[in-house]
C-alpha cells in the first residue's frame, strides 16, 4: 500500500487496499489497519464501514440512524411520562429507574443530533472522508 510523494490517499482507499489483499470482517479490518498502517497513519476508526460507503450510502445510513435514535427517545419519553404519573408506583427503585430513563432520553437525543451533524459534514465533502 504505497503512494508516491504528494499523493493523498483517503482512508477509504487504504481500507479497500487491505480488502483487496484478502476478505476481512470489520473487526479484522480495523486490527489489520492498525498492524499494517497504524505506525505511519494513526487513525481512530469508529467503524470501518463508514469509510467504505459512498457519500449517498452514508447519508442514507445516517438518516436511518437519526430516525432510530428519534424513535427510541420518543419511547423512553413515553415511559418517563408513565413513571412521572405514578403508573409504576413511587418506590426508590422506580425513582432510580426514572433517572436512568432520563439519561437514555438525553443520550438518544444527542445521538440523533450527531447523525444529523455527520450527514451535514458528509454533504460538505462530497469526495468522501479523508484521513486529515
Amino acid at each position: 500500500m504505497r503512494a508516491g510523494p504528494g499523493v493523498r490517499v483517503s482512508l477509504r482507499h487504504a481500507l479497500i487496499g487491505l480488502l483487496a489483499d484478502k476478505p476481512a470482517s470489520g473487526y479484522d479490518l480495523s486490527r489489520r489497519f492498525q498492524e499494517v498502517l497504524g505506525s505511519v497513519w494513526p487513525a481512530l476508526l469508529r467503524s470501518v464501514f463508514f469509510w467504505l460507503m459512498t457519500p449517498e450510502e452514508l447519508a442514507a445510513h445516517l438518516d436511518r440512524e437519526a430516525a432510530y435514535f428519534h424513535q427510541l427517545a420518543a419511547k423512553l419519553r413515553d415511559l418517563a411520562g408513565a413513571k412521572d404519573r405514578g403508573e409504576y408506583g413511587h418506590s426508590p427503585q422506580t425513582q432510580s429507574l426514572r433517572v436512568t430513563v432520563e439519561a437514555g432520553i438525553r443520550i438518544n437525543e444527542a445521538l440523533e443530533g450527531w447523525a444529523a451533524w455527520a450527514k451535514e459534514q458528509g454533504a460538505k465533502t462530497k469526495a468522501g472522508p479523508e484521513s486529515g
